[in-house]
């Protein structure tokens, strides 16, 4: 999901969101806080879902976000 946020200085930057975990119970589209359905109790060493971040133009997030191996980020959450 990909979304456009005002940088403050009278421009637009592009801001990426990639999410992992199991958030097809949530509606994405809100601007509401939503709490993540966590299946571990609170206070444990699990992790359940995580979002990876970048800010700026797409000229430079999109080299960036090729370079990650999403595979092995999405391997440290807890099954």
């Amino acid at each position: 999901m990909v979304s456009k946020q005002e940088d403050g200085l009278g421009g637009e930057d592009d801001t990426s969101y990639v999410c992992y975990g199991d958030w097809k119970t949530l509606p994405v589209q809100t601007a509401d806080y939503v709490p993540f359905p966590f299946v571990h109790r609170p206070e444990t060493p699990f992790i359940e879902n995580f979002c990876v971040i970048v800010h700026g133009p797409a000229e430079a997030a999109d080299p960036v976000l090729e370079r990650i191996d999403w595979t092995r980020l999405k391997g440290a959450l807890t099954q």
